[in-house]
């Protein structure tokens, strides 16, 4: 029988899973975390065109988490401390999600007039996958295009000076 999975559509149940499914921390007998919500999980995958029922998308993740997933995740370095939905993201590939109900992160770049520590923050940078400085500065963005939305007028010039525009 044919299966009417496309690898776009396992890609949006993936990321459906990232930012729906409320992702249990992984354990040995689920090592990408177990989905906890999927009654938002189906929603969301709606949502994007796809009609499909809870079992047939528990049944594909179940494939992918065991199959595909498991063996990139092998391949895969994952920083300490990263959430089970972060992990997840870095292993299909996809930009780590940043949620605009989040509170916005501290940050952790030094004063640009401390030397020494924008020589180590550079280091710590080099030290970074390619893929954990892809994903990095797909988070930096996103947070850059929020910052914009939300700045109140006048604002604009203070940006403009200090990208150099």
């Amino acid at each position: 029988m044919k299966s009417i999975w496309t690898a776009e559509m396992a890609q949006s149940l993936i990321q459906s899973i990232v930012m729906q499914g409320n992702l249990t921390e992984p354990t040995e007998g689920f090592p990408l975390g177990k989905v906890g919500d999927w009654k938002a999980v189906t929603e969301d995958m709606s949502a994007k065109g796809h009609e499909l029922t809870m079992n047939s998308l528990q049944a594909q993740w179940s494939r992918d988490a065991r199959e595909r997933l498991s063996r990139a995740k092998s391949s895969t370095t994952i920083p300490d401390g990263t959430s089970a939905s972060d992990a997840l993201a870095i292993i299909a590939g996809l930009p780590i999600p940043t949620p605009r109900s989040s509170p916005p992160a501290q940050s952790t770049l030094p004063p640009p007039d401390d030397t020494t520590a924008m020589e180590n923050f550079r280091s710590e940078m080099k030290a970074l996958t390619k893929q954990s400085r892809v994903d990095l500065l797909a988070t930096l963005t996103t947070s850059v295009d929020i910052l914009c939305e939300v700045m109140e007028e006048g604002e604009e010039e203070l940006v403009a000076l200090l990208l150099g525009d």
